[in-house]
């Protein structure tokens, strides 16, 4: 809205032949509507340059998990959230292929997985965890003995097309996710829905997605040392493999978008059936 309201915008608008008040009486005064996806921007200075936003300008506004809710609900310089609207994943795109590479015995070199931008929110430090926690915990693992074969798709390498992420995740055998905070993370669902064991920090919505046997690879210390731990454990358990998979592929089901998106559109309606009553 600072934007818009500025004197440039103003000339923009009035060059499409409209005063800036018919555009406003058109376009701006309408519902609006914001989604928070991420853990960014809460410090206090942050969040005060945000409260005119979120109070005056946002008719409604949902965050993408229950951890952003409890959050947002106890934030002085905004009202709370109208809605928890988790993201799903495309099980029409990311389908299992390979199982059988999960049946024992397993002889081969595990690849474990990672997907992402290894430098996300640089300014901060390493929040994904990619340099600081997983390299050196695959580095100790190698060293115990374990044969482990890294692969990962780091935008910061290579950008791998959306439509070939299904193809990666299925030729992995453990997704690791080592991110300080997320608001999903979307890698995890799309992992899952490819029948791909998971080891994850408590971030985003893992608790909630993750049956009762993926609940005991949440890593609650995020820590290199943690990290080893919880890998060590699925390794030296191979038949973990085909357990945690199938398990996987049973709690991603809820998740798929055709239902998912039932919970976007029931949002907007009662934002909109809320304008209309005002």
């Amino acid at each position: 809205m600072r934007l818009i309201e500025s004197p440039l915008s103003k000339i923009h608008v009035e060059r499409f032949g409209l005063s800036f008040d018919e555009f406003k009486r058109r376009y701006l005064n309408k519902p609006v509507t914001t989604g928070v996806y991420d853990h960014l921007f809460l410090n206090p200075e942050e969040r005060q340059l945000r409260s005119n936003f979120f109070r005056n300008e946002v008719t409604a506004y949902s965050v993408a998990s229950k951890r952003l809710e409890k959050i947002y609900r106890e934030l002085q310089e905004y009202p709370p959230p109208t809605a928890v609207l988790e993201d799903g994943v495309s099980l029409d795109m990311f389908k299992p292929t390979g199982l059988a590479r999960f049946n024992l015995p397993m002889e081969r070199p595990i690849v474990i997985g990672w997907a992402g931008n290894s430098k996300w929110a640089a300014e901060q430090d390493d929040v994904k965890g990619f340099n600081t926690i997983l390299l050196p915990a695959l580095q100790i693992l190698k060293g115990e003995g374990f044969d482990i074969l890294p692969r990962f798709a780091d935008r910061q390498v290579e950008l791998v097309p959306h439509s070939s992420m299904p193809a990666y995740y299925n030729s992995i055998d453990v997704y690791a996710c080592t991110s300080k905070s997320e608001g999903t993370p979307n890698p995890v669902l799309e992992a899952m829905a490819c029948g791909v064991p998971v080891v994850s920090m408590d971030v985003g919505v893992v608790p909630e997605v993750f049956g009762a046997e993926q609940q005991k690879f949440i890593v609650r210390e995020r820590s290199v040392e943690a990290l080893v731990e919880a890998l060590r454990r699925l390794l030296t358990q191979p038949r973990l493999f085909q357990i945690l998979s199938a398990e996987n592929l049973r709690s991603i089901q809820p998740w798929d978008w055709k239902f998912k998106a039932q919970d976007f559109a029931a949002f907007f309606d009662q934002v909109l059936r809320q304008r209309s009553a005002s």
